[in-house]
């Protein structure tokens, strides 16, 4: 089976497990929308090239003021990639919301590890969306926790 046709089978059967909303496949894309419940979007999009999984989801915009301290605090998490596992954030544009990514090789990928990363790359975006949404008060880098896929 191809990576492409390993992730499709693993998509194909994650929305009952995880329960979500809605899965949405763009074929012609090698992607798919994970809509959950809450109505929390992520994306997965396959990369034949390097045979990975592409995750990604909008953690939110941080208003003007608020935005040089915010994007310190984005650096110095990127910089911890050894503990976060990998996940990093960017952002989408010059003035931007934060995007929240995460790529993964599907070699040997199964539904639980998905499932496992899915829930983790959430949990982590729910906390990322609580500091871009209370970026007066961001937090010291070294309270925040971390995730691992």
């Amino acid at each position: 089976m191809s990576g492409y046709e390993q992730v499709r089978a693993l998509m194909a059967q994650i929305g009952p497990v995880l329960e979500l909303a809605e899965v949405l496949e763009q074929a012609e894309r090698h992607a798919w929308t994970l809509v959950d419940q809450d109505a929390t979007v992520l994306f997965a999009e396959f990369l034949p090239a390097e045979a990975m999984l592409f995750l990604s989801a909008e953690a939110g915009a941080p208003p003007p003021e608020h935005r040089a301290g915010l994007y310190h605090l984005m650096l110095q998490y990127n910089a911890r990639w050894q503990e976060t596992g990998g996940v990093r954030l960017a952002l989408d544009g010059p003035d931007g919301a934060v995007v929240q990514a995460y790529t993964m090789p599907v070699a040997d990928l199964d539904l639980a590890r998905l499932c496992t990363v899915i829930r983790n790359f959430r949990a982590n975006l729910g906390g990322w969306r609580t500091i871009i949404a209370d970026a007066a008060a961001t937090p010291d880098i070294n309270t925040l926790g971390m995730i691992r896929g």
